[in-house]
């Protein structure tokens, strides 16, 4: 790995202050001049009120207390009250969230390295398309298919099977918190069984060892980054789990989001609320530099085109159908809350049933709908300027971060990508906050520089994976043939990253389309689509609701599949 860092990482000298503001360098300053704005800020403003004696603020340390924590950690100790019901059930929450997406990931994860080569693709673009919808509309789809008359219980009732509602149950926020992080498991155990040689397979055949044992020996001590990793991540992210709680949990039961949520709306005590708030910040914090550090965006460039040094094992008939009958449920339970709100957008009335009643009449209801219209205006004022900003921040830190050394190398790459580890209702409450302290305000333009911040790194990311596949033979070559640096970045390294570059803003345009909590923390009075739809299944349901919610689907699926063509066009597979 050494070997392939030096050849993809050209190495030079330390930078001073004057190489990076007269360099090519310079090019990370944006990125970091915008985290610093408003993600440290807001991250420092939690912290700030979780030491305050009321809700207002204060920065003179004479007047702070640790009351709040006292508070906090002790009935959290002691088990008492609400805080106590709170430790017990997001604790549970997590590791049995945890236990599930691993019990359900590691078998899709091997198949998907070592069984699966037909369909690969598809497999995975469903496998993926989750993750680009937003928490609310993956949770509706649920909500859809759980609930009473609703999808499930419609099938059901064709064998005369009535089992009601299965809504508001701690079982069923369980349901959608390992739905909501599977691929979160699922993907980095992925790319550590990838990056077992299979030379090492075949060794192990040759010495006569058993499946068991090559499962035990060889496939299970090499998965433990990926298992560590992946386990990190759920549990961090699951216990944020907010939207979950409240969609599928209906209030019935206590967990650190939901209580943060009631401490700053209902109960109006921002200082307990942030105490909350910055265990949750210690926690995610700690789990993303420990991640952050043990990823190598190297590895994960090098084996981001597939298994291509991979020969698929040798596997019976009998075998493939397993292997590709359980990846297969994996996509489809991936699917199924997308599947429901299809469904509940194309049926003619509010209850569902069979025989089933087709109608595209909601979707025209949608674009009658005033205030419906109006949201969808305003989430396009957002989605349109992020992902133009996000894309060339994004795009000029990944090339600044792939084709030069400095010093801190590693911890830009850990404090840029750190933002991805944090619960979005952390980060979407904290800007908030921020923003009022400092007279930022709310607004439209306050929720594009919002969403630039958490996009940013996410489109770093994706640029960074194709950059690092560039041979730096090539930047030495156009410059020993000449090349100024604008000419060098025009005509040889801005051409080479382009399949990444429009990847990055596919992504940014979707992920800002589908985001909610800082929209909604962000927007001030201004609706959006993911902030209507959430006020519509938490103040009165509308008959609307999956039709919208349908619509932002299609567009993110059709973003993927732009972003699957440009990938293979860009391969020429």
């Amino acid at each position: 790995m050494d070997k392939l860092r030096n050849r993809l990482v050209r190495p030079s000298r330390e930078l001073t202050v004057r190489d990076v503001l007269g360099s090519p360098r310079l090019l990370l300053v944006p990125i970091l001049v915008a985290l610093g704005f408003m993600f440290v800020g807001p991250m420092v403003i939690l912290v700030l009120f979780s030491v305050q004696p009321s809700n207002s603020l204060s920065l003179n340390p004479l007047t702070w207390t640790l009351d709040s924590y006292v508070t906090f950690v002790g009935n959290m100790v002691s088990g008492s009250g609400v805080y106590g019901a709170v430790l017990t059930n997001t604790t549970l929450i997590s590791v049995f969230t945890v236990l599930l997406t691993l019990l359900i990931s590691f078998p899709a994860a091997y198949a998907l390295a070592r069984k699966v080569r037909r369909f690969k693709t598809a497999i995975l673009v469903a496998m993926i398309l989750p993750l680009l919808t937003s928490v609310t509309i993956r949770v509706l789809g649920w909500v859809m298919f759980l609930m009473q008359d609703g999808v499930l219980s419609s099938i059901l009732g064709v064998v005369g099977i009535t089992p009601g509602s299965l809504l508001y149950q701690e079982s069923t926020i369980i349901l959608g918190t390992t739905y909501v992080y599977l691929p979160f498991m699922l993907f980095p155990i992925y790319l550590s069984m990838l990056s077992i040689p299979e030379s090492l397979y075949a060794a192990s055949r040759d010495l006569g060892a058993s499946r068991f044992k090559i499962f035990k020996d060889v496939v299970l001590p090499l998965s433990k980054p990926g298992i560590v990793i992946g386990s990190l991540f759920v549990f961090v992210l699951s216990l944020g789990a907010s939207v979950e709680s409240e969609l599928l949990g209906g209030g019935q039961a206590f967990t650190m989001a939901s209580n943060i949520e009631f401490s700053f709306g209902v109960a109006q005590n921002f200082p307990l609320g942030s105490v909350q708030a910055v265990s949750l910040l210690l926690i995610a914090g700690g789990s993303g530099v420990y991640i952050l550090h043990n990823i190598d965006l190297e590895d994960i460039a090098q084996q981001s085109g597939g298994s291509a040094g991979h020969a698929a094992g040798s596997s019976s008939r009998l075998e493939n159908v397993v292997w590709y009958g359980y990846t297969l449920l994996v996509a489809l339970f991936l699917m199924v809350p997308m599947v429901a709100i299809i469904v509940a957008s194309t049926y003619e009335g509010r209850v569902f049933g069979l025989p089933y009643q087709f109608t595209l009449d909601w979707y025209g209801k949608v674009l009658e709908n005033g205030t419906v219209y109006n949201a969808i205006i305003n989430t396009l004022k957002i989605a349109i300027p992020v992902t133009v900003i996000s894309t060339a921040i994004g795009t000029a830190a990944a090339i600044g971060y792939t084709r030069y050394t400095f010093r801190g190398r590693e911890w830009f790459k850990i404090f840029v990508l750190l933002p991805v580890f944090f619960p979005l209702l952390l980060i979407g409450l904290g800007m908030s906050m921020w923003s009022n302290a400092i007279g930022f305000g709310n607004g439209i333009p306050q929720t594009i520089v919002g969403e630039v911040v958490w996009i940013s790194p996410v489109v770093m990311f994706v640029v960074s994976i194709t950059a690092l596949g560039i041979d730096p033979n090539l930047e030495e070559a156009a410059r020993d043939l000449g090349a100024g640096t604008r000419k060098l970045y025009g005509d040889v390294i801005l051409p080479l990253v382009a399949d990444g570059v429009i990847a990055g803003a596919i992504f940014a345009f979707v992920l800002s389309w589908n985001n909610y909590y800082i929209a909604s923390y962000m927007s001030g009075s201004n609706i959006l689509v993911t902030t209507w739809i959430h006020s519509r299944l938490t103040q009165g349901f509308s008959s609307l609701v999956p039709a919208v919610a349908a619509v932002l689907f299609y567009v993110s699926l059709i973003a993927l599949f732009l972003a699957v063509a440009v990938e293979y066009l860009g391969t020429g597979e």
